[in-house]
């Protein structure tokens, strides 16, 4: 910890990189941003590597812990609309179809609890002990009592070292992302996105973030080796990454990410 209260991580806390997705699913979402995000993370997820720790450019490894946490859904389970935020994929790195699931079962709401989102991805990061990264989509400032998002990032990213991206969509609130910029905090960075160019900020964002990843330790990777060679997890995927080629439809892709149907 510094004065700040910012987190660096010690040597031997090395270990996989961990990427939290903070997805908007407030109904100003349904005019295409939704879509548009949805599709760029499905295109991101491709578990079969190029060569051994390399994958193709803007693709999420299977060596990465990805996580998945939605705001501003309509759930029938949180009573107060401005804290509809949940964790709905925990940090792992056998998930990847239940990411799939989670994306395709969305109910839009009517708020948008976007700093009780940001608020809560201390928890979510709490077990990561390699690099952790942020990515968070959005169309808009929250519209709960009491927002301030540009605050809430500014000290999350403190609290917990993380990389934190922040991609604004079509309709965003350029203030929120002027502040965020004007923090000229090196480990927060705002870009806005449109339909066009989308794909592009997006790879670039988890590209960057995996160039300066650690590394590792080779004990982990042996425990995890272990866990895979114990679980059946080693088996052949059906994505012909070096062609960059997947399955043409979400059922497909669904199927070649879970072919036994587990999850």
């Amino acid at each position: 910890m510094d004065g700040y209260g910012s987190y660096s991580p010690k040597p031997e806390q090395a270990g996989p990189e961990t990427l939290l997705l903070v997805l908007d699913c407030s109904t100003s979402m349904t005019d295409g941003n939704y879509q548009q995000c949805k599709q760029v993370i499905e295109n991101a997820i491709c578990p079969e590597p190029l060569v051994t720790g390399s994958y193709p450019e803007g693709t999420i490894g299977d060596d990465v812990l990805l996580g998945l946490r939605e705001f501003g859904e309509n759930s029938p389970y949180i009573q107060d609309a401005c804290k509809r935020s949940e964790l709905i994929v925990r940090p792992g790195m056998a998930n990847r179809a239940q990411v799939l699931d989670k994306l395709n079962s969305v109910m839009f709401g009517y708020t948008t609890p976007l700093t009780y989102a940001i608020n809560q991805i201390p928890a979510d990061l709490a077990r990561a002990r390699g690099p952790k990264h942020v990515i968070l989509f959005t169309d808009g400032d929250g519209n709960c009592p009491d927002e301030n998002a540009c605050e809430a990032l500014e000290r999350v990213q403190r609290q917990t070292g993380a990389k934190i991206d922040i991609i604004g969509l079509r309709g965003a609130n350029q203030d929120l992302l002027k502040c965020l910029n004007d923090l000229h905090n090196p480990n927060i960075h705002a870009e806005s996105a449109t339909a066009d160019n989308l794909n592009d900020i997006f790879g670039s964002m988890v590209r960057k973030n995996l160039e300066g990843k650690v590394l590792p330790r080779q004990s982990s990777r042996g425990l995890w080796n272990k866990f895979r060679a114990f679980f059946h997890l080693d088996k052949p995927h059906h994505c012909n990454c070096h062609n960059h080629q997947k399955p043409d439809s979400v059922e497909a892709r669904r199927q070649w990410l879970n072919p036994e149907g587990k999850y």
